[in-house]
C-alpha cells in the first residue's frame, strides 16, 4: 500500500517542477536589451527637451538684455551733445553734458563734457556691448571691469555695431544720428540660426546747441 502512494506522490512533485515556468538566460538578455532601447529612448527625448528649455531661455535672456541696453543707450544718446574724437563701427563716445539735466540754451551744454564710451568687446561669433566711463575702450573685459566699465548686452554676432553716424548739420536743421545694429545669437555659430536682430536711429537732439 506504500509503494503506490510514494509513486503517486513522486508524480505529483514531478508534475509541479514542470508547471513551475521561469526565464532562460536568453530571455532574460532579450528582455533586458529591449528595456535598454526604450529606457534609452526616453531618456534622450527628456535630454532633448532639457536642452531645449536652456537654449530658450538663453535666447530670451540675451534678448531682454539686449532691449534694456539699447534702451539706456538711448537715452544717453538724446542727451549727449555729439560723438568725441576717434569714431568707429565698434566703439563710440558720446560727449555728455556735465550737468543733469543738460542746461538749456542759450547755455552751451557740451562746454565741457564728460565722455561715455559704448563698445564691443569680443572675437569670433560673440561680442558684449560696454559701457565705459571716459574716451577710450579697453581691449580687454578685465580693463573694461577695471576702468569701472558695465556690460549690458552679451552673445552679439559683430563688433561693428555703430555702422554710420551723421553730425549735425546746421545749414539743413538737422541733428546728428547715430545708426545702431545688434544682431545676437546664443549659438557659437552665427549663421546656424537667425539671429534676433535689432536696428535703430538715435538721434543726439543736444548736438545743435
Amino acid at each position: 500500500m506504500r509503494a503506490p502512494a510514494v509513486k503517486r506522490l513522486r508524480a505529483r512533485a514531478g508534475r509541479a517542477r514542470q508547471e513551475e515556468g521561469g526565464f532562460t538566460l536568453v530571455e532574460l538578455v532579450v528582455t533586458m536589451a529591449i528595456l535598454g532601447t526604450v529606457l534609452g529612448g526616453i531618456s534622450t527625448l527628456f535630454v532633448s527637451g532639457i536642452n531645449s528649455q536652456n537654449d530658450l531661455n538663453s535666447r530670451f535672456q540675451a534678448q531682454v538684455n539686449l532691449n534694456l541696453a539699447l534702451v539706456e543707450l538711448r537715452r544717453e544718446g538724446h542727451s549727449a551733445c555729439g560723438l568725441y574724437a576717434g569714431y568707429t563701427t565698434s566703439s563710440v563716445t558720446l560727449d555728455m553734458p556735465t550737468a543733469n539735466p543738460p542746461p538749456q540754451p542759450p547755455a552751451t551744454p557740451c562746454s565741457a563734457p564728460t565722455y561715455v564710451t559704448w563698445c564691443t568687446i569680443g572675437s569670433g561669433h560673440r561680442y558684449a556691448l560696454y559701457r565705459v566711463p571716459g574716451s577710450t575702450c579697453p581691449a580687454t573685459v578685465a580693463l573694461a571691469l577695471a576702468a569701472g566699465g558695465r556690460r549690458y548686452a552679451d552673445y552679439i554676432t559683430v563688433a561693428a555695431v555703430f555702422p554710420t553716424y551723421t553730425a549735425e548739420n546746421s545749414a539743413n536743421s538737422t541733428l546728428a544720428t547715430l545708426q545702431v545694429h545688434f544682431p545676437v545669437n546664443v549659438k557659437s555659430n552665427a549663421s546656424s540660426t537667425s539671429p534676433y536682430t535689432v536696428d535703430d536711429s538715435i538721434v543726439l537732439r543736444n548736438s545743435a546747441t
